[in-house]
């Protein structure tokens, strides 16, 4: 790999970090908790509104006045229960992400990001 790819691998290797970091936050599991399952998101569904980056896809909990700011778009992450709420089945899983405004690296970096989330929320699945 050259010098000028390297602080590419690097920034993207710090932003996918970032986005499972933010993730897996109690933050954000405390929001999931407070959501519905069902509705509008779907049985055995319930979803998290927030912003990420456009171009690192890094999410952000920020405060009304930021969410002009151009840089950054709106995005949801729904989540999938599936039959876990019985104790059984498939673990829960983020199945989708809904942004019309991130940038290709943006959502490729979430893209990523979720399926190291996901793969942790399958070995936490499984320990139980």
């Amino acid at each position: 790999m050259s010098e000028t790819q390297r602080p590419a691998a690097e920034f993207h290797k710090i932003a996918v970090d970032a986005i499972v970091e933010a993730l897996m936050s109690d933050g954000f599991y405390e929001v999931l908790a407070s959501e519905s399952i069902g509705g509008n998101a779907g049985e055995n569904h319930a979803a998290v509104n927030g912003f990420a980056h456009r171009d690192i896809g890094n999410p952000h909990y920020i405060p009304e006045a930021i969410t002009k700011d151009n840089r950054y778009s709106e995005v949801t992450f729904a989540f999938d229960y599936g039959n876990s709420l019985k104790g059984s089945g498939n673990p829960p899983q983020i199945t989708e992400v809904f942004s019309s405004g991130l940038s290709p690296t943006g959502k490729s970096n979430i893209e990523e990001a979720l399926k190291i989330v996901n793969q942790k929320l399958k070995e936490d699945f499984s320990k139980h």
